[in-house]
């Protein structure tokens, strides 16, 4: 719930650069609004347990809170999460056993003073420390178990990893921009992030020495120093209401490491067409008989059918294949993308075995629909989709890797990936496999075009500085068209 404005969360996204979402005041109180608003009232079911005698107390959880067992209150207080211990305070005489759970996160161990007196004592099988004695009125336990940082694997992802200060989880504060968090459907999860930070990080050291906490009575923040952003500021998830967060990081022992999954060693093929003659590098496939042509210095795409132009030799993976997709006219539609991994190529509509990176665009709309299909001589459906703004150019480009069994989708500069999908073996070639441009019943404007493969000959250094990269000692291969250099 947002503190400042009593609206419930339902679904709660765990993608990077996300946020929580709300529901409206008056026209999407979804169902877990209402049972939500009972749950706080059971918050307290579980701090403690007793046997059947009475005489026995566990203690579960560290909240302030009191409880009577066996004639005996224990009054708990502190900020468990703040200070890193809570106090239990006895008022009344008598007998029984206190049992404090240590639980899992206390990596560091567990102090426990009786009225200041530390005591020496081991956990039970099932992880609690019973203290058992006459307690006198005014008796005090102090129970510290000190946090320590961890990284927390993201099942199914084990690359990926949330940081984890004792029991709770800290996420990377991505800042406020677009953020639209009062929506009218709890299947939504608001825009992506657009933003400067990326998912990877490369600690200036080890964890602990990389982290600065800082606390100002109200709120705990961490300074994670990296060495390929910089510092970056964490908070509690707990107590982030209304911005974006990173949750998940690549964690990387170094810059080197962090570059090696984003570079790929090859020579670079590419396309500025600039005559009718660039289109020789193509096989042409149309389900419609159009043909694309050359014009004003960009490829056309024809206005009916498909069209697919597939590069005449192959290409192995890793490789990147990247372009610029413009309307044909001012906030026009684009309907078109990328094949890779392309086998069985024919002219007939959505004869390709493939993945397909798409844009579909409507006309007059700033947004568009960016996803990968999956074909086999016939559409077999959408592995992944995301709706992202247009950029004030109106200019979409793509860059696409695929390496390591996986196709990541970068857009238009960003070092975020858009879309990442894992490739089904059965599409992943023995050698090579086509690469090429999809136009779907649009026409539109197409330039910029570029592969990085090591198949290629000759070798350059193609690095992920941004969706359109940079190419390092780039030799230009002798099959270009044009003449085509990059700094």
């Amino acid at each position: 719930m947002a503190p400042d404005t009593g609206l419930k969360t339902y679904l709660t996204n765990s993608a990077f650069g996300y946020y929580k979402v709300y529901h409206t005041v008056d026209n999407s109180f979804w169902c877990c609004s209402c049972t939500g608003m009972e749950s706080f009232a059971k918050l307290n079911y579980g701090i403690y347990y007793t046997n059947d005698a009475q005489d026995t107390l566990k203690v579960n959880m560290f909240y302030p809170s009191s409880v009577t067992f066996n004639g005996i209150k224990v009054t708990q207080s502190g900020n468990f999460f703040v200070d890193q211990k809570t106090t239990l305070t006895i008022t009344g005489t008598g007998s029984g056993t206190i049992s404090l759970r240590f639980p899992d996160l206390a990596e560091n161990g567990a102090v426990i003073k009786i009225n200041g007196e530390v005591q020496t004592i081991s956990t039970d099988d099932n992880g609690y420390y019973n203290l058992t004695k006459d307690w006198a009125d005014g008796d005090s336990i102090e129970y510290s178990i000190p946090f320590s940082l961890r990284l927390d694997t993201l099942k199914g992802h084990e690359n990926y990893n949330a940081l984890m200060y004792g029991p709770l989880l800290f996420v990377a504060d991505l800042g406020t921009d677009d953020v639209q968090d009062v929506q009218g459907s709890q299947l939504t999860f608001g825009s992506p992030y657009t933003g400067d930070i990326i998912d990877k990080i490369v600690l200036n050291g080890a964890l602990d020495d990389a982290a600065t906490f800082n606390y100002n009575g109200r709120e705990i923040t961490l300074i994670l120093s990296t060495l390929n952003q910089g510092d970056l500021v964490f908070r509690p998830f707990n107590q982030l209401f209304h911005n974006r967060y990173g949750m998940y990081f690549y964690y990387y022992d170094t810059i080197a490491d962090a570059e090696a999954d984003y570079t790929v060693i090859g020579n670079e093929k590419g396309n500025e067409f600039d005559s009718s003659a660039n289109l020789d590098m193509f096989g042409e496939y149309s389900s419609a008989g159009s043909i694309v042509i050359v014009q004003d210095g960009m490829l056309v795409t024809p206005s009916i059918g498909e069209t697919k132009l597939i590069l005449t030799n192959g290409i192995g993976v890793p490789y990147v294949v990247e372009g610029s997709f413009t309307p044909l006219t001012a906030n026009g539609m684009i309907n078109g993308g990328f094949y890779v991994l392309a086998q069985n190529v024919s002219s007939g509509q959505d004869a390709i075995k493939a993945y397909n990176v798409q844009i579909e665009k409507e006309a007059n709309s700033n947004t568009y629909v960016l996803s990968v299909f999956k074909f086999n001589n016939g559409f077999i459906g959408s592995v992944k989709s995301v709706t992202l703004p247009v950029p004030d150019s109106g200019v979409i480009q793509l860059h696409v890797l695929v390496k390591d069994n996986a196709i990541s989708v970068f857009v238009n500069g960003s070092k975020i990936s858009a879309l990442t999908v894992s490739v089904d073996s059965e599409f992943i070639p023995d050698t090579t496999a086509g690469v090429g441009i999809r136009s779907q019943v649009n026409s539109f404007k197409f330039d910029n075009f570029r592969v990085i493969s090591a198949s290629l000959s000759e070798v350059g250094k193609e690095v992920l500085a941004s969706a359109i990269s940079v190419v390092e000692n780039s030799i230009v291969n002798d099959m270009l068209q044009t003449n085509y250099e990059r700094s």
